[in-house]
């Protein structure tokens, strides 16, 4: 998750994990300079390694479509006769993905590849294969090689391992690039469908009723709503739509509103609607949400600074004010509302409980300097967390009755 609670997204904080790996026989870099953590942290590793080195670790199967290597820090602990096995493992499971991917490829002889493979000459004849499929096998079969020639001490340990290393890291790229070949031409198709069914909707409304057009037949609607529709339906083709869709609607919504300004034909409407974008914007600086400006400077940052803690509660009590202001102006013609009197004292007992929860769990009186909440407040609002809460939802339950 990132620092405003967001997950899911693609900022370094929501992909980026700690991991640490303690137990017998696992083997790290010494911790015994001033930079030493902090270097260590540096390191990333992609996630999908974390399947296949836990895996092989506990003896399990690696599952069947993971396309993760085998993390090479926690392999050091073994023998280099149990390192090529667990490797052998990893790499077979990568290849068996890989088949099931290649069907249509062309198969190439590869037996006397399979002769040198651990020799420079085996290397340079994968790399020279056109084919992925055929090359990603050379690369596998040039691993099995070294593995032999390993085994028979024709050759060392550590050109077998990274000869399996160098044929999982060019068939995990190679999957990873596949799996993300989205079909662009079915999307389409997919969104002039939408498209098409939003129009019948439109149709089958002005059917039933006045609808979108007017009496001459033509389509009523601005051209701003066009605009609006058409835009949106562009913005779904974005691989950022689900994070940053408020972003859209910022920006319709002062459009909308500059146009409304525009076209006002009294001065007060234009001068009520120039405060209606004043307040949204001051709303819209708040708190920077999604994930591309998530760390942008805003009020919500602000505010949490140490030095500007009372004004921060000055707001929050002001808020409560208001609200309770609002509603001694506007709870008499409420029809739930039997005893108005009875339900603005509820909702003021209420709020004023819950600006006080809120105070205790920030610790707000010591930032004020004030150490504890004020012995008139103390009297009105229980001193018990639990209680306080139970008090605040009493009163919603209440005044809803």
């Amino acid at each position: 998750m990132n620092e405003i609670g967001n997950h899911g997204g693609s900022s370094r904080l929501e992909t980026s994990t700690v991991l640490v790996f303690i137990g017998e026989g696992v083997q790290g870099p010494p911790l015994d300079g001033p930079g030493a953590l902090a270097a260590l942290l540096e390191t990333d590793v992609p996630q999908s390694s974390l399947a296949s080195t836990l895996a092989l670790l506990l003896g399990v199967p690696i599952p069947r479509n993971n396309l993760g290597l085998p993390l090479p820090a926690l392999l050091d602990g073994y023998t280099d006769r149990e390192r090529l096995s667990l490797l052998q493992t990893a790499a077979a499971q990568i290849y068996a993905v890989v088949r099931a991917n290649e069907r249509a490829a062309g198969i190439v002889d590869l037996r006397a590849v399979a002769r040198d493979a651990a020799r420079q000459a085996g290397s340079a004849r994968c790399a020279g294969l056109a084919d992925v499929g055929p090359a990603l096998q050379c690369w596998y079969e040039a691993a099995l090689a070294a593995h032999r020639l390993a085994a028979l001490g024709s050759a060392r340990t550590s050109e077998a391992q990274r000869a399996y290393y160098a044929f999982m890291e060019r068939a995990s790229e190679h999957l990873s690039r596949a799996a993300g070949n989205y079909g662009l031409g079915a999307m389409a198709a997919g969104m002039a469908a939408m498209a098409a069914a939003a129009g019948g909707l439109a149709l089958l409304y002005q059917r039933g009723c006045a609808g979108l057009v007017g009496a001459g037949g033509r389509l009523a609607v601005g051209w701003p709503a066009a605009a609006l529709w058409g835009s949106y339906l562009l913005s779904l083709s974005s691989s950022s739509l689900i994070e940053e869709e408020h972003q859209f609607w910022y920006f319709w919504v002062q459009t909308l509103l500059v146009l409304r300004a525009a076209t006002s034909a009294r001065r007060g409407d234009a001068l009520r609607v120039l405060l209606q974008m004043a307040a949204f914007r001051a709303v819209r600086a708040w708190n920077q949400t999604g994930q591309k400006w998530a760390g942008e400077p805003d009020v919500r940052r602000a505010l949490s600074d140490p030095r500007h803690v009372r004004a921060l509660w000055a707001l929050a009590a002001l808020t409560v004010a208001l609200v309770n202001a609002w509603a001694a102006h506007r709870l008499r013609p409420y029809r739930g509302a039997r005893w108005p009197l009875v339900a603005r004292g509820l909702l003021a007992y209420g709020s004023a409980c819950a600006l006080v929860y809120h105070m205790d769990r920030a610790q707000a009186w010591a930032a004020l300097g004030t150490g504890s909440l004020p012995r008139p407040l103390r009297w009105l609002a229980p001193s018990d967390p639990l209680l306080l809460a139970r008090t605040i939802y009493a009163t919603v339950l209440l005044q809803a009755g």
